[in-house]
Formats: C-alpha cells, structure tokens, sequence
C-alpha cells in the first residue's frame, strides 16, 4: 500500500470507524460510568505520565537547541524538526485528561479555583524576573504593538501577563486559559456524538492549513491553532479503550509518515516552519499545508498505543520528567539564560552536534531538577502555588 497523507490521515481520524460501534462503546461506558465512578478519578494513566515526561523533554531541548552554533546545518535541521511543535504533544494530552477526569462529575467553580492557584498564581510569581527585565533592561520588543508604545510599566505589565510575550514559553498560559474559561461548552460538545463524527475531523483538516501560533502571534491565533487538537486529546480520552485495543501495526505506517515528513523537512524540501519571527518569511519550500502540525498530531495517537503496550516497562527519565513537568516548564528558559551567560562570562564556548547538544540538554534538565527538587523542600506542599509542582 501506497502511504500518502489523506491515509495516514484516516488511521488518525478513527471516526470513520462505523457509528454503530461507536454507539456500542457510548453504552459501555455509560455503564461502567454508573457503577464505578470512583475508579476512574483514581487510575493512573501510567503511559500517559510518560507522554507527559516526552513532551516536555522535548520542549526543553527545542529552546535549548539554539545556545550554541551548529557545526553541521544537517544537525541542526534535524534536531529543529523533530522538536519543533512539541506543545501539541502537551495540548493533546490536556484534552485527554480534561475529559477523563471531568466528563463524570464537573464543577466548573472549582475547577477555575484549581487552575488560579496552581497555573495562574505560579505563572503571575514566575514572571516577575522576566517582567522585571523588560520593563527596566530590555527596550527590544518587536512584540509590542503600535498602540502600547509609550505606555506606562503598569500597563506593559498587564500587557505582558495577558500575552506572555515577557519570556518564550509563557504564551502558553494566557492561551490555555481560554481553554479553562470554555471549560463547559467544551463537556458540552463532547456529549454531542455528531460533533465527533462530523464537526472535529473538519475543523482538524482544515486546521492543517494554518501556521500562525506561539510566541511570535496573538493569543487567539494560537488557541485556533491549539483548539482541534485539544478535542482531539478529548475524543481519544472518550473512546481511549477502543484506541488502546488497536494493534501495534497501527504505530508502523504513522511512524513512516512522521519521519518521511521529518526527512523532507531536514532536506529542505519542505520547510520546517512558514512563518520566522515576528516578520513574515515565505521560503519558497513553504507549501499550504503544515506538515509538521500534521506529523505530530497524527504521531500523538501513535504514541499513545505505544506507551499503552509498554506501560508496564519502567522508563525512569520519563517517570522523572512527568513528575517535574510543570515545574521543569516554568524555569527551564530562566535556566538555559543564566546558564547560557554563567558560561560566556568564564569564556567557555562550545559548537553543537549531536552529542554535543544532548550534554547540553542533560546539563540544563538536571539544573531545573535541582532546583525544582530545591524549591520544594523548602516550601514543602506549598510549592505548587510557585512552579505548579
């Protein structure tokens, strides 16, 4: 059989399977719903913590990957494709326990309750070095728009926290909590079967078209670029038996397509990204469709029946990464800076391959362990009002 992407694309998008055995699998677990709801809270999902600990190992290796110079521009390629659009990982799995944990039983209060004190209050708290040095150092914001020129640092201050333009990875925040805000319109949608037969496959296809996301666009772009993927997570929690019991041979052609993509991009055949920066690049490889959006979404599911089958092997870099996850996310950029400045102060440089850039990785995770690990032995159960850990 021929692998081409409308293929590929239809093992992902398992809501061609026929709708009767999805009404069967609805019944099923409206069932188990009824005479076990406690259990569910409970389970843990032990290969979705070690998704947790790959996705966020690979975010701190795509904002590590740009410390040093590349001795090999095929390296460097490389390692940029397959760690670029590693939040979808991260979304997708938010989705997934989003539903899984709240599909049942759902307080939205206090569930806005939870995410103030344990994404918000840390967001706000670990902002503050990073706020503090644009507000006095930094005067170069290509992310500020025309009409905050000359605002005061109160208003660039509330400016940032509501963007998360003061340090790379804090975008991520004002854009999930759009997610918390439409908590229950999305419960809403995924009791709606035709929402999942019809409406998510199309709002995911077309979805492929789009680029604009991150650090460098508005928030709302990067929550349109995000939302089909976060009902996607939803969708696998919903009919996660029936994904779970697919065999491996699923894994096989979505692996083939991820890494022909991957090849293609790291030949610049394809180019990895459209859009560079705050000002708009069009490289004439750049094509309508995002191939690298689509690759690692179709690799979550992938993923997902991988770590399933072997939930049972110990992975202890995963387990570890998980378990540090939130905390790894909110200073890993702080840790990269200093370090990064620590090192050129005392002369030291080095050129990134491979091997090179993997010490590199391996030295700022081990920091940002540290010193979660600090952190939380001196603030005992209170550290999750500071990193979310």
């Amino acid at each position: 059989m021929i692998l081409t992407p409308d293929r590929v694309l239809i093992l992902f998008l398992l809501y061609t399977i026929m709708d009767e055995d999805m009404q069967v699998l609805e019944k099923e677990q409206k069932k188990q719903a009824v005479s076990r709801p406690a259990i569910r809270k409970a389970e843990h999902l032990q290969y979705i913590h070690y998704l947790r600990g790959l996705a966020i190992l690979l975010i701190v290796g795509f904002h590590c990957r740009t410390s040093y110079e590349w001795s090999s521009e095929i390296e460097q390629r490389s390692w940029f494709a397959l760690l670029t659009q590693s939040t979808i990982i991260f979304v997708f799995i938010g989705g997934l326990l989003f539903q899984h944990l709240n599909h049942q039983h759902f307080n939205f209060k206090r569930y806005l309750g939870k995410k103030l004190k344990f994404v918000i209050l840390p967001y706000i708290l670990m902002s503050i070095p990073a706020l503090a040095n644009q507000v006095l150092f930094d005067d170069y914001k290509p992310w500020l728009p025309e009409w905050m020129e000359g605002s005061s640092p109160a208003g660039l201050i509330g400016y940032m926290l509501i963007t998360g333009k003061h340090l790379g990875p804090f975008w991520f925040i004002p854009m999930i909590s759009i997610f918390y805000l439409i908590a229950p319109a999305m419960l809403w949608l995924d009791k709606q079967p035709w929402f999942y037969r019809f409406v998510l496959p199309a709002i995911l296809i077309a979805s492929f078209f789009q680029y604009e996301f991150g650090y460098e666009a508005p928030t709302w772009e990067s929550f349109l670029y995000y939302f089909p993927i976060y009902m996607v997570g939803m969708w696998a929690s919903r009919y996660r038996r029936h994904i779970l019991a697919l065999d491996m041979k699923v894994v096989l052609p979505i692996a083939i397509f991820y890494l022909g993509i991957t090849a293609l991009q790291v030949f610049d055949v394809l180019a990895i990204g459209k859009n560079y920066g705050f000002y708009t690049e069009l490289p004439d490889n750049a094509t309508v469709v995002n191939f690298g959006k689509m690759k690692i979404s179709i690799a979550c599911i992938a993923l997902l029946v991988l770590f399933y089958k072997i939930r049972k092997i110990r992975i202890p870099l995963l387990d570890f990464m998980a378990n540090y996850s939130f905390g790894v996310y909110f200073i890993h950029l702080y840790v990269i800076r200093i370090t990064e400045t620590g090192l050129s102060k005392a002369g030291f440089s080095m050129p990134f391959n491979t091997l090179t850039f993997i010490a590199w990785l391996a030295l700022i995770t081990g920091i940002c362990v540290a010193a979660i690990f600090t952190i939380k032995k001196i603030t005992g159960k209170q550290s999750r009002y500071f990193i979310g850990s």
